[in-house]
């Protein structure tokens, strides 16, 4: 078994609900995009890629408080990447069961590989498969449908020149032999683009409803367009009811669904309000949330979340209250954060938080994530040290974290969750920094409170220094901490203001 290079673990503590906390990240384990997190009992289990051998397929297990139990390797040696699908980690009886997408040459040769495992992340069996002969798959999301069977869906690539992309859903049993196939195009088939499916919902009526989200390009004509897709079909069969394209205010990108069990959906996509200037890349979304019917009709629909930056969402899942959840990333200008939004079925805000590992100046992204049976979330997904301070020769590391119910990734923060990326905390200046153990922090005269504290804490999330900032500018003077890195935070009572790390040398 590989051992850990990086653990900068910070188990947060318990609170008074027995609430456990994580917040840790890895440098063998995982770093690649889409890792897929599964919570059974008292285990998290995670599949990712390597980012240190990006053929390199790993199943990890950790406790509730972050200690690694169990690391299982599997490389395909004939394989450029292997990408982990972000909703494919399934249990199913005893056995655990995953997807990934093995890429060889390029974007358009690819195949799916699945994987049944015992309890100790033995494999049982696996099988590669190719996809129909009109495109090679891309897999998104994996849902069983009954015991000996389940839905899986994603895209093909179909035409290299166009870069088309076709919405493809298939029924496996679980022997991972096909039952029934299906690849549906877009309606625009005279540009670029075409369908990404993102999402399963089995229904209660027969039916799975699979979407994501759909993009038209032309580059000479400067046409890029994008819209939200969902497309019905009979479970047993695989025919097609409908497929339905929401565009313009109805939607822009990735869309979700859940079966609410009465003939209805409740369904959440984003809806692109601003791109940047001279690009097709958008900068800035709201969340459209509504309810279609079984004809894929919108009954109502509604704004939530937040209205700025850009909300990319993965998932929409309902929590054990009745209430809804998603999490994902808001990318604001200069800024890239992962956070976690709770609503109610109206649409009605509950918390919306913002997450990251130690400095808020780095870039993270939480890609999968899954109630716990205390009504916690675990997340997990890529961390980004972007000022390369924890290593200079690395930057992406595996991350790993969970909140309590009310979204906290803290003992003490029960309150509503406060809007991210507040305009003061890039203001306060923290310099020289690093440092020899003396550092000046100097606070902006509109953003200056009189309950200001700034607190230290090394790398195992002991406090080393606590002291108040009665003006402006004060120092703070770490001599006798051993040369290494920190965590620096300036609080206004419960609240965080500003964090970043600071470097003793």
């Amino acid at each position: 078994m590989k051992q850990l290079l990086v653990t900068l673990f910070l188990v947060l503590g318990f609170s008074s609900l027995a609430q456990t906390y994580i917040n840790r990240i890895d440098s063998i384990i995982g770093g690649r995009p889409a890792p897929s997190v599964l919570v059974e009992d008292s285990l998290i289990i995670v599949s990712s890629t390597s980012f240190l051998n990006f053929s390199e397929g790993q199943f990890s297990k950790y406790d509730f408080k972050g200690n690694l139990v169990q690391l299982k390797t599997y490389e395909d040696t004939c394989v450029f990447i292997t990408e982990r699908c972000r909703d494919c980690l399934k249990k199913k009886g005893i056995n655990y069961y995953m997807a990934a997408t093995n890429f060889y040459l390029g974007n358009n040769n690819t195949e799916v590989v699945f994987q049944k495992l015992d309890q100790n992340l033995d494999t049982i069996y696996s099988k590669k498969y190719h996809g129909i002969k009109s495109g090679r798959p891309f897999i998104n999301a994996l849902q069983f449908d009954t015991d000996s069977s389940f839905i899986a869906t994603g895209y093909l690539y179909r035409d290299s020149v166009k870069s088309k992309r076709n919405l493809w859903v298939a029924r496996f049993d679980t022997a991972f032999n096909v039952l029934w196939e299906k690849s549906l195009k877009d309606q625009h088939q005279a540009l670029n683009g075409g369908y990404y499916a993102e999402d399963i919902c089995i229904d209660a009526y027969g039916s799975v409803l699979v979407s994501g989200r759909g993009q038209i390009v032309d580059n000479g004509a400067q046409i890029f367009d994008y819209y939200s897709v969902t497309a019905r079909l009979n479970r047993e069969t695989g025919d097609l009811y409908w497929l339905k394209e929401f565009t313009g205010p109805e939607g822009s990108g990735n869309m979700f669904v859940l079966d609410e069990g009465d003939g209805t959906y409740l369904f959440a996509r984003p809806q692109y309000l601003q791109v940047f200037p001279g690009t097709s890349t958008p900068i800035r979304s709201e969340i459209r949330f509504g309810l279609l019917d079984t004809l894929g009709n919108v009954l109502w629909d509604t704004t939530t979340g937040p209205k700025e930056g850009l909300f990319e969402y993965h998932d929409l899942q309902r929590t054990l209250d009745g209430n809804l959840y998603m999490a994902g990333a808001r990318r604001m200008p200069k800024a890239y954060r992962s956070v976690g939004y709770k609503f109610t079925p109206q649409g009605d805000s509950i918390w919306f938080r913002d997450y990251y590992y130690q400095d808020t100046t780095d870039i993270s992204y939480i890609w999968s994530f899954e109630e716990t049976a205390d009504s916690g979330f675990v997340h997990a997904g890529i961390f980004v040290d972007r000022n390369k301070t924890l290593d200079s020769l690395r930057i992406q590391y595996s991350w790993l974290f969970k909140t309590d119910k009310y979204g906290c990734p803290v003992q003490n923060c029960h309150t509503i969750g406060v809007p991210a990326f507040k305009a003061k905390a890039p203001l306060i200046a923290v310099y020289p920094n690093p440092s020899t153990g003396v550092f000046t922090i100097k606070i902006p005269k509109e953003v200056f409170a009189t309950n200001l504290e700034v607190q230290v804490y090394n790398t195992t999330g002991q406090r080393v220094y606590a002291k108040p900032l009665p003006q402006l500018q004060s120092a703070i003077v770490l001599h006798g901490q051993p040369p290494g890195l920190y965590l620096l935070t300036i609080r206004q009572g419960s609240e965080v203001m500003h964090s970043q790390k600071i470097r003793v040398e």
